[in-house]
């Protein structure tokens, strides 16, 4: 069992880790900025029918 063995794999994961994190943190900013699009979308329509819907 030498260290060499077990060094890599180990960059390896913390890489592969961080970028895991970065695209679930993207992606939850991305349905975050949607949601909100669509509650301020419904709010919008509920005050003014007429006004255009930008989703």
């Amino acid at each position: 069992m030498g260290d060499g063995r077990w060094a890599r794999p180990r960059r390896r994961s913390r890489g592969g880790a961080f970028w895991l994190l970065l695209i679930l943190a993207v992606g939850a900013l991305g349905g975050i900025a949607v949601a909100s699009r669509y509650l301020h979308a419904q709010d919008r329509q509920a005050e003014d029918p007429d006004a255009p819907l930008f989703i």
